[in-house]
């Protein structure tokens, strides 16, 4: 090979090796939470986080100033590391209990991010507000049209909502079965069973827990709701709690 071809084939190199950086760049710079994050950090991610972490009334930074909503800033300091530990603990089940945690760390590791990057997107939207059925008499399932046994539990109605301690809840959607398991926030029910695959209910009973410290004075809050059972996982659905 001549020691031009070799100048040639070297430049050509550099080339593939530039195009591969950029778009490796490109794409985690499209994801939300790429890396992980921890007190000190900052950078547009740490700004996306607390965006993502004021969707919830229960896990926001700050209620005024620096790290509200509206007011997030790019800077990880322990505002932000507090309302980390409040949504892992939220979605223990989910964040903290797979490796073995049972309380927050603060730091946003992989299992963190995992969830985090489910409601990204949605911190540009609305808070968070009361959901009122469209109508108080919901039409009931038939026997005539069941959901098929291998679809995905779907959510597409919670009622009452809001909730408060010692009422009827009821779910109505598609896909569940004989033996349902429902998050709610940091709490599981188990073994719900559906009759037709379209409905579910449960009692806001006093051993479901809430947040004692809620920064809304007592005013209703949101959980994530959310079926899980041997057809899938469904989205997530917000059922407001109010004291």
């Amino acid at each position: 090979m001549s020691g031009r071809q070799k100048t040639q084939w070297i430049s050509f190199l550099g080339t593939i090796v530039t195009i591969v950086v950029f778009f490796g760049y490109f794409n985690l710079a499209q994801a939300d939470f790429y890396r992980n994050l921890s007190i000190g950090d900052s950078g547009p991610d740490v700004l996306e986080l607390q965006k993502t972490l004021n969707f919830l009334s229960v896990t926001r930074v700050a209620q005024t100033g620096p790290g509200s909503p509206g007011a997030e800033t790019s800077y990880f300091g322990p505002a932000t590391y507090a309302a980390v530990i409040k949504f892992q603990e939220l979605y223990r089940s989910v964040i903290l209990a797979p490796i073995g945690l049972s309380a927050g760390t603060g730091f946003v590791g992989p299992s963190t991010r995992a969830k985090l990057n489910q409601f990204s997107g949605q911190s540009a939207q609305a808070q968070p507000t009361k959901i009122v059925p469209t109508s108080p008499a919901q039409p009931q399932p038939t026997a005539s049209t069941p959901a098929p046994s291998s679809q995905a539990p779907q959510i597409t109605l919670i009622t009452p909502n809001p909730v408060r301690r010692g009422q009827t809840v009821v779910v109505t959607g598609t896909g569940f079965t004989k033996d349902n398991t429902i998050s709610l926030g940091p709490d599981e029910i188990y073994h719900l069973s559906s009759p037709d695959g379209q409905r579910l209910e449960f009692t806001m009973t006093s051993s479901i827990p809430v947040y004692k410290d809620n920064e809304d004075g007592g005013a209703e809050f949101p959980f994530w709701v959310y079926i899980d059972n041997d057809n899938g996982t469904s989205g997530n659905f917000i059922l407001n709690f109010r004291p």
